[in-house]
């Protein structure tokens, strides 16, 4: 399945690095003869383990795509604002200036701003742009058009939502997020709980559902993409966001993305265990 360009608005048990030549990958995918994008920034919009970690890699690996990270996470807001040197509010709200900083740590040369935000994030975003806004704005997408530019969306979810939920909850007991990152202090030794998963479920499921209003509300048509998709083929499923995107990949670069797949025969045991209540 393909994403349709806005008119003008391997394996999933891989666990080495990869390292693709683009100019034997151009040979091979469709790719857009569009050279210059007539947009400036695109939101990955997801739920929490849907794969948006390893999606933010690929593009960002592409060179063209932005550097998509989590900007707005309210947990990362002050280590980001550190890092940019930038004053936060007082009342803790992302201001435009916050936003102008991320704009800028978030492009890539070619002026394209990547980001990924969470569907509990949303409205905290809007609530501190509409607070710092000079003037009112119509939409939610006015507010962000007014800070980001002119948008893209592509919408990451996954389909086998009881695996996610099992994902979170398992992350959640161990501390333990992505390969080569820090294990949080306070961690435990992963155990089924069956409650927890019930309601990461829930969780799932009204985010999801939140962003398919936000969407339609907004009359917008991200392009859609999965979590089994991109497990399965992370490349084809990075090339065809970048077609959506309109962005060529130079013929001589490397894409070269760190993944470990994570799930193991406990996840396997405990999305069955969940599934046969």
């Amino acid at each position: 399945m393909t994403c349709a360009t806005p008119s003008r608005p391997s394996t999933a048990n891989s666990t080495d690095v990869r390292e693709l030549d683009w100019s034997q990958v151009n040979a091979c995918l469709p790719s857009s003869t569009v050279m210059h994008p007539d947009f400036d920034s695109y939101l990955i919009c997801a739920t929490p383990r849907s794969g948006s970690t390893l999606l933010c890699g690929l593009l960002d690996s592409s060179g063209v795509a932005g550097h998509p990270a989590s900007y707005f996470n309210r947990k990362s807001l002050n280590e980001y604002a550190d890092d940019w040197r930038i004053a936060r509010p007082r009342d803790g709200r992302i201001d435009e200036a916050f936003v102008r900083a991320a704009l800028t740590a978030g492009k890539t040369s070619n002026g394209v701003f990547g980001g990924r935000i969470m569907a509990e994030t949303l409205p905290e975003l809007i609530s501190g742009l509409a607070a710092a806004a000079s003037i009112p704005a119509v939409t939610d997408v006015d507010l962000l058009s007014a800070q980001l530019g002119q948008l893209r969306f592509v919408h990451l979810r996954r389909r086998d939502v009881v695996a996610q939920a099992v994902s979170w909850a398992k992350s959640l007991q161990t501390h333990f997020w992505h390969p080569g990152e820090a294990v949080a202090p306070g961690g435990q030794d992963p155990h089924y709980d069956e409650e927890l998963i019930g309601r990461l479920v829930a969780t799932i499921e009204r985010s999801e559902a939140d962003w398919t209003v936000w969407f339609a509300s907004h009359s917008i048509v991200p392009c859609e993409v999965t979590y089994e998709e991109l497990a399965a083929d992370p490349l084809r499923t990075a090339q065809k966001v970048l077609d959506y995107l309109g962005l060529n990949v130079p013929p001589d670069r490397q894409l070269r993305v760190g993944h470990h797949r994570q799930a193991d025969q406990l996840n396997a045991d405990w999305i069955t265990r969940f599934k046969s209540r």
